[in-house]
């Protein structure tokens, strides 16, 4: 009698078990299912997906029976993104970044119209940006940095109007940025370094109001940094150095900030005078200005910067005094050497001891 009772218990747990399985295959939609099988084939080994595509792989969730996650960030992941991934029409989330992804970006990622957020960061993706991205109308997070991809930026991009970080650096990319970009009011994150973009930094970049990080650095953009930047009254960071921007900073950067904290223009051709404005700017910890072109005298007001802990104003033209109000800033980090400072310079930054404002000149 137990035998026959545990056999009859041993069936039935299996046809639940079997059942359980098939509901949810059949539970999935035919191109989600497709797409999972493509990605067993290329990643499932290395993630331990076993058996028929399920929503309890590791990695994988599902909402209402839907995969609207692949979470798999640091997995070793080798091979390629499949085409197939157009076909999981409710993704909300994808995160693939930090893998050894390889080859182009399927165009068929521009089908997912539910997904809010993609981290492709941190791979060895190659190729073109597809200009399908732009049919993500409810993108709100895009990173593909750390990546190999190549061409232009797609102007398609500035379709995506939710978008509220676009963080392209450190890929191949040239031209120039699309004017497009300007309809995405909702950016608070714009980063675009370690490219080989060109052209001139838009003034429109300045109407971005929400703009809370903006860093353009190690590009080839040229030409003059616009007055428009001043509007971005909420950024925290503006990064626009290593570059070939000329013409003077503008007089207007200043008391309009209200949280920025770091201000670098280093390794650029700007020339003419440190605006007296940048002593406006209560918060800001971190100003570097090295290797331009400026000169005149360090404005007095560059002593109000209470908040300030690095400055860098290195390999430039600056004349006069160097300040003497450096030496009561403990926690502060500077550099003034290199420029064309007068005689005796201050005792703290002299050659015999710290040698951070030398040389100077006889007056």
């Amino acid at each position: 009698m137990s035998r026959l009772y545990a056999t009859t218990t041993t069936t039935v747990f299996v046809f639940v078990f079997l059942f359980y399985l098939a509901f949810e295959v059949r539970a999935l939609s035919p191109g989600e299912t497709q797409a999972l099988r493509d990605m067993q084939q290329e990643w499932g080994a290395q993630l331990g997906w076993n058996g028929a595509p399920s929503c309890s792989w590791q990695g994988i969730s599902c909402s209402n029976d839907h995969v609207s996650v692949i979470d798999l960030p640091a997995k070793h992941l080798d091979g390629s993104i499949p085409e197939s991934i157009g076909g999981l029409s409710s993704l909300a989330y994808l995160n693939l970044a930090e893998n050894r992804l390889n080859g182009s970006l399927p165009q068929s990622l521009g089908a997912l119209e539910q997904l809010e957020n993609m981290h492709l960061e941190h791979n060895q993706l190659t190729g073109a940006i597809p200009d399908s991205l732009g049919n993500l109308l409810a993108l709100d997070y895009l990173n593909l940095a750390s990546n190999r991809f190549s061409g232009s930026i797609p102007a398609t991009i500035g379709h995506a109007t939710k978008l509220s970080a676009l963080i392209l650096s450190d890929n191949q990319l040239v031209g120039v940025v699309p004017a497009s970009f300007q309809n995405l009011s909702s950016l608070t994150n714009l980063t675009l370094a370690n490219n080989q973009l060109s052209g001139s930094i838009p003034d429109w970049i300045g109407h971005i109001r929400f703009l809370m990080n903006l860093d353009m650095s190690n590009n080839q953009f040229e030409g003059s940094i616009p007055t428009s930047i001043s509007r971005l009254s909420l950024t925290r960071s503006i990064d626009l150095s290593r570059n070939q921007l000329n013409g003077s900073i503008p007089i207007s950067l200043g008391k309009s900030f209200r949280s920025l904290q770091t201000l670098n223009l280093s390794s650029n051709q700007l020339k003419g005078a440190i605006p007296n404005g940048l002593g406006d700017i209560a918060t800001l910890s971190s100003l570097d200005l090295y290797s331009n072109q400026l000169t005149d005298q360090i404005p007095d007001s560059v002593a109000n910067l209470r908040a300030l802990r690095i400055l860098n104003l290195s390999n430039n033209q600056l004349s006069g005094a160097a300040p003497s109000w450096i030496c009561a800033r403990d926690q502060l980090q500077y550099d003034l050497r290199n420029n064309s400072f007068v005689c005796p310079l201050p005792s703290c930054c002299s050659a015999a001891a710290s040698g951070r404002c030398v040389p100077c000149i006889q007056a």
